[in-house]
C-alpha cells in the first residue's frame, strides 16, 4: 500500500515542521565515543549522554556527545539522561561510582545498564 500526499497535505506537515523544530525524525547517530583530554584526567570525571526512543523500554540507547544530546532535550520522539563519569581515582572506587551513576541514569533509561558494562573505561591509574 503506497501512501500518496497531495499538495496541500505536504504544506501542512512543512508548516508543522517548521513549527516544531523540536522534533528531530532520524535513526541515524554517528557512533560516539567520549575521548577524555588531560583536563577531563585532572578533573577526575566526564559528563557521558545516552537517548533513547521514548515508545521503546528496552529500545537501543546511543551514546552520543554533549551537542547531538542538547539537540534533543525537548525532542518529542527521544528522550536521555546524563550521568557523571569516573576516570580516575581507585579502580574500586570508580567502579562503584560509575556503578551508582548509572543507577541514576536508570531512572530516566531502564536498561542503561545493559549498555554499559565496564564500570571502568577510561579509568587512568
Amino acid at each position: 500500500m503506497r501512501l500518496e500526499i497531495n499538495n496541500m497535505e505536504e504544506s501542512i506537515i512543512k508548516n508543522y515542521l517548521q513549527l516544531n523544530t523540536n522534533v528531530i525524525f532520524t535513526d541515524n547517530f554517528s557512533a560516539f565515543q567520549p575521548t577524555p583530554n588531560e583536563q577531563d584526567y585532572k578533573n577526575e570525571f566526564i559528563y557521558r549522554y545516552f537517548i533513547r526512543k521514548r515508545n521503546q523500554d528496552n529500545g537501543l540507547i546511543y551514546e552520543v556527545n554533549a551537542d547531538t544530546f542538547k539537540d534533543f532535550q525537548n525532542n518529542q520522539l527521544y528522550f536521555g539522561t546524563k550521568i557523571k563519569w569516573k576516570i580516575t581515582g581507585q579502580i574500586d572506587e570508580v567502579s562503584k561510582l560509575n556503578q551508582r551513576s548509572v543507577s541514576f541514569g536508570k531512572q530516566t533509561l531502564s536498561n542503561l545498564d545493559t549498555h554499559i558494562k565496564n564500570y571502568t573505561k577510561f579509568w587512568k591509574g
